[in-house]
């Protein structure tokens, strides 16, 4: 997000720190400060400074860095110190403040207070910083960076909401609301914003962007996979499908496997009939019918095989042994007669 904005409007109270001094402020200065402590102001505005030099963009996480870096430096974590800061990025503008002082967006146009540090502050005596980046400014909005410890706010977004006033008129009028009730007028820096464009996503982080890229093309890749799933499902039930065809041409050959002692015989081919050509139907009821036709074509394959048993073989006789030859009766001896001795 672009953000371009007025001529500034500020009033500095003695004492007090304020950059960029009233002779060097203009519309063209992206660092506004207001502080009680001239040395831990003047260190901040050096080190953003220094960034900024080299192109750097700033996000709320580098400025947390950069303050802590300037507190060990200086010495002033256990100091009370009261800082109020806008920084404009290429995300809008980061608002900064420490102590007891406050930063506001204020939505002239919407006439509601869009940011109020003071609202997120629990310790005004601490020196942690609130740190905000804002990427809803608008044309006609105002910030302001207040060293003020408290006004009314609903007051204050009337007077940046009058449509009868000009920017300074405004700005006269919101710095009386800020005054002390001693009647004293803290250092404070108005900024009316001129034009903003562009996206408020400028100061999202690439890792983030590359994330949200990478979200998104598997989605769409999870889509697309949804929505040829039906085709895909379709084409492999219609490679499935047993296709009406002949079973053989005319002039194939006798068929004839073999199983166990049986000879199977199949028959030619032109035994079989070819079946009528299927009337156009849709692939829902070719789904149907193909189971059908698959059982059809298989119990007429199965009428025409015919199961040829092999001859049955003549058992040979058994070959009789040889009979043994009766063996020829031993001649009986003749008959001896015992002539006594005498």
């Amino acid at each position: 997000m672009r953000i371009e904005i007025e001529k500034p409007l500020f009033y500095k109270r003695k004492g007090d720190y304020m950059l960029p001094e009233s002779s060097e402020m203009s519309a063209e200065s992206k660092l506004f400060i207001t502080s009680n402590d001239a040395r831990f102001a003047g260190s901040l505005a050096e080190a953003v400074n220094e960034k900024l030099a080299n192109r750097r963009n700033i996000d709320v996480e580098e400025i947390n860095s950069i303050i802590d870096d300037c507190l060990n430096a200086d010495g002033n974590r256990d100091c009370r110190l009261d800082v109020a800061m806008l920084l404009f990025n290429r995300a809008g503008c980061l608002a900064v403040q420490m102590g007891k002082c406050r930063v506001m967006h204020i939505g002239a146009s919407r006439e509601e207070v869009c940011y109020d540090s003071r609202d997120q502050v629990l310790d005004i005596f601490s020196n942690k910083a609130r740190v905000m980046q804002i990427t809803s400014a608008r044309h006609g909005d105002f910030f302001i960076a207040t060293l003020a410890q408290r006004c009314d706010v609903n007051e204050v977004v009337k007077a940046a909401a009058n449509a009868d006033a000009d920017s300074e008129q405004r700005a006269d009028a919101i710095l009386h609301l800020l005054k002390d009730p001693q009647g004293d007028s803290p250092s404070s820096i108005m900024l009316r914003v001129a034009s903003a464009s562009g996206s408020s996503r400028a100061g999202v982080s690439k890792r983030l962007l590359l994330w949200i890229v990478g979200l998104a093309a598997i989605i769409a890749a999870g889509v697309a996979l949804y929505s040829a799933l039906p085709g895909l499902l379709s084409s492999l039930n219609r490679g499935n499908e047993v296709d009406s065809l002949p079973l053989a041409s005319p002039d194939s050959v006798d068929i004839v496997t073999t199983r166990g002692d049986s000879i199977i015989y199949h028959g030619k081919s032109d035994s079989v009939a070819a079946p009528a050509t299927p009337a156009v139907t849709t692939p829902a009821t070719q789904k149907q019918q193909a189971p059908n036709e698959v059982k059809n074509q298989a119990k007429g394959v199965y009428d025409e095989i015919k199961e040829v048993k092999t001859p049955e073989q003549p058992t040979p006789e058994p070959v009789k042994a040889p009979e043994p030859k009766p063996e020829p009766a031993p001649t009986p001896a003749p008959p001896t007669t015992d002539t006594p001795t005498e």
